[in-house]
C-alpha cells in the first residue's frame, strides 16, 4: 500500500514536467486539468485499495471461523454416529426396510427437501450420499431419507 502511495506522487510529481501548458518560459504552477483529474481518480482509487483490504481481510477471518468449526477433529455428534452399532436404534423412528437392500449407485429420496440423492456407500444404519455440486456428500441415517422405486 506504501509502495502504491509513493509510486502515485512520484507519477505526479514525475508527470508536471511533461505538461507543457503554453510556451516553455511559462512561469504558471497552475496544474492542467487532466492532471488534476488523474490525481483525483489515483486518490480515489487508492481509497478503495484500502476499503477492498480490510473487507477481505475480513473475510479470511471468517474463513478460519469456519475452519475451525468445521474441520473440528472429533466433535460429540460425529463420535456418537461413528460409534453407533448396526444394532442400535436411531432417532427418529423406523425407516423403509427395503433400504437395507440398497447399494452403491442407487437413488433415494432426502425427506427434508425432496431432493433426489445418489448413494455412494453404506455402513450399517447410514448412507454416505452425493447431494450435488455444491454441497458435496454428506452422511444420512436411513429414517430421513425415502426409498425410490426405479
Amino acid at each position: 500500500m506504501k509502495k502504491t502511495f509513493a509510486l502515485t506522487l512520484a507519477t505526479i510529481t514525475a508527470s508536471k514536467s511533461f505538461a507543457y501548458y503554453g510556451d516553455y518560459s511559462s512561469s504558471s504552477t497552475e496544474m492542467p486539468g487532466w492532471l488534476t483529474f488523474i490525481g483525483i481518480v489515483m486518490i480515489v482509487w487508492g481509497i478503495l485499495e484500502i476499503i477492498l483490504f480490510f473487507k477481505i481481510w475480513g473475510m479470511t477471518n471468517d474463513v478460519r471461523k469456519l475452519t475451525k468449526k468445521i474441520c473440528v477433529p472429533e466433535s460429540k455428534s460425529q463420535v456418537s454416529i461413528e460409534t453407533m452399532g448396526d444394532n442400535d436404534v436411531l432417532e427418529g423412528g423406523d425407516y423403509d426396510k427395503r433400504l437395507d437392500y440398497i447399494k452403491s449407485g442407487d437413488k433415494v429420496l432426502r425427506k427434508s427437501d425432496g431432493k433426489i440423492i445418489e448413494v455412494d456407500s453404506v455402513e450399517g444404519k447410514r448412507l454416505f450420499c452425493k447431494c450435488g455440486s455444491f454441497e458435496g456428500y454428506k452422511w444420512y441415517q436411513k429414517n430421513s431419507v425415502e426409498y425410490i422405486e426405479d
